[in-house]
């Protein structure tokens, strides 16, 4: 069965959150990013992990996404993240 994954990357160097969903590996979304072959992240390498869940089907993985992604505060997007974090553990 395929995992699904939603990713948060987050780029030190222009302060900037990058939101995606994956079936490959959120380690190997990383390396990927910072081979500076997208166009829209290309710009903001390196890029880090800030975030990721695991989903089971990809429905679930980009309502989450789109949740993020609606999220236009960086303060808050950071909170709802952490918040996150926490409820997994």
């Amino acid at each position: 069965m395929m995992k699904y994954y939603t990713y948060v990357l987050f780029s030190p160097s222009r302060y900037q959150y990058y939101i995606g969903q994956t079936h490959e590996s959120p380690e190997f979304v990383v390396y990927r990013h910072n081979l500076r072959e997208r166009m829209y992240t290309k710009k903001g390498t390196p890029w880090q992990l800030v975030f990721s869940q695991q989903f089971e089907n990809s429905c679930d993985s980009y309502l989450l996404m789109q949740t993020l992604q609606n999220i236009k505060s960086r303060k808050y997007l950071r909170y709802f993240i952490d918040n996150l974090k926490n409820v997994k553990k």
